[in-house]
């Protein structure tokens, strides 16, 4: 599967070829679209046991780039708070 930039609004700013944010609004999209017809009640066990597999190795990555981000934010946090220290 391939995602996918939906095209830009007329007036607006192009956006790149390769938008992450575009990417990860549309991965959000189709997780939901798939998610909104998982009945777990009407899985077998090897089934739900599965999707819960996928989804949780989805939820690692989001984990891993949050801790990422906050990571990279208090480094630029602390570097700021040094120069401004005269450091």
């Amino acid at each position: 599967m391939t995602l996918t930039a939906p095209p830009a609004a007329a007036g607006s700013t192009p956006e790149p070829v390769f938008s992450r944010v575009a990417a990860i609004a549309q991965a959000g999209a189709i997780l939901a679209s798939a998610l909104d017809g998982v009945r777990f009640g009407h899985l077998d066990d090897s089934e739900a046991i599965a999707v819960m597999s996928a989804l949780e190795g989805l939820g690692r990555r989001v984990d891993g780039a949050r801790l990422q981000y906050r990571s990279v934010k208090r480094c630029r946090v602390t570097l700021s708070v040094w120069r401004v220290q005269g450091g």
